[in-house]
């Protein structure tokens, strides 16, 4: 439902998800680094009665469920460093972004 803002293909079945918000997850020793994010906003205009009993669902669950420490992970900081040094398999080589000139 998002309007305006990138969205990434992110399986083989081609869920549309957004490119951000990017968020740094902390959770059993490990580290999680989001890509695309699924978004679950209460107060769109066109939501349903479905979707908004979906989303109570996950409200209850983020109350109840086993607590992680995450941070907002800006898009300045997604280098090819960053994406190299993940353990998971090797990752895309990143094209250079253009930068505002000072």
């Amino acid at each position: 439902m998002a309007k305006n803002r990138q969205t990434v293909s992110v399986c083989a079945q081609g869920m549309t998800a957004l490119e951000e918000p990017r968020f740094l997850v902390e959770a059993d020793g490990k580290l999680y680094l989001t890509l695309a994010v699924l978004e679950y906003d209460p107060k769109h205009p066109k939501i349903s009665k479905e979707q908004t009993a979906t989303i109570r669902g996950l409200h209850e669950h983020l109350e109840k469920g086993t607590q992680s420490r995450a941070v907002h992970f800006p898009s300045d900081r997604m280098t090819d460093e960053v994406i190299g040094a993940n353990t998971v398999g090797p990752g895309p080589i990143l094209r250079p972004r253009s930068r505002p000139k000072s």
